[in-house]
């Protein structure tokens, strides 16, 4: 397998134009667009975590527990949203949330 790549913003105007599967979880939501390479995303928005520097340390932690969920996936964009309470939750149960998340959407 190959490495997984990460979707620039420019690739959400491509996304956009299909419509996704998508799955929630308690820490994350998530939206993916079948076919294509495999790439992700974390998205954080300013209502979930006001102050910049909590948002980088979710975006941190997200694609981390991405990282490690896509491992064996084959192919597909994936959108991680988190949620509010990802800010307090650990981050075993965080990575535990995302790999439910995409055996779910994948199947």
């Amino acid at each position: 397998m190959g490495t997984i790549g990460r979707i620039s913003r420019a690739d959400f105007k491509q996304l956009a134009a299909r419509r996704p599967r998508r799955a929630a979880g308690r820490f994350t939501s998530l939206s993916l667009y079948a076919g294509g390479p495999l790439r992700y995303t974390c998205v954080v928005s300013k209502k979930t975590a006001a102050k910049a520097a909590e948002r980088n340390r979710l975006k941190r932690r997200c694609r981390e527990a991405a990282r490690l969920a896509l491992a064996d996936v084959p192919e597909g964009a994936f959108v991680f949203r988190p949620l509010r309470p990802a800010l307090r939750a650990p981050f075993a149960e965080l990575a535990q949330d995302v790999r439910a998340l995409v055996l779910k959407a994948v199947r």
